[in-house]
């Protein structure tokens, strides 16, 4: 990932700041491209299952691949507008950290299982989020 993520760091969008000049290289940034596209096609499969199976049960599946693909529009426009790839991955990364507990703590079963419900999980990972950027915020500012 560090060659992917090298070839496509650049002060404006569309430029290439490094050159892959070896044999090992170009297979590492073809692997990598690989690699990213199985996972976009896994993501994308699981989605269509998971609208199809718990949303949409006993409708068409042609109606949760055309969800999936009205899903994607907004990642289309995120796309194009140049952002860095590394702040995208932090961003993610913050996403993922802040629901990771709260999801967690949503499919346990254990005893006490019946406080926390779907809407709890959801209200508590938007309001991890929330605190972690309002203390970065006020971190920043010193």
């Amino acid at each position: 990932n560090l060659y992917l993520l090298q070839i496509l760091k650049g002060n404006r969008p569309g430029t290439a700041s490094a050159k892959v000049d070896s044999v090992v290289g170009v297979a590492v940034v073809v692997l990598a491209a690989i690699m990213n596209e199985s996972a976009v096609d896994s993501v994308q499969n699981g989605l269509v299952a998971s609208l199809s199976g718990v949303f949409l049960k006993g409708r068409s599946v042609r109606l949760a691949r055309v969800l999936v693909l009205v899903l994607n529009v907004p990642l289309i426009v995120i796309a194009v507008q140049g952002f860095g790839v590394l702040q995208l991955y932090l961003v993610a990364n913050l996403l993922t950290c802040c629901c990771a507990i709260p999801v967690a703590a949503g499919v346990y079963t254990g005893p006490g299982a019946r406080l926390l419900t779907g809407p709890g999980v959801v209200l508590s990972s938007v309001l991890a989020v929330l605190l972690v950027c309002g203390y970065g915020l006020v971190d920043q500012r010193g």
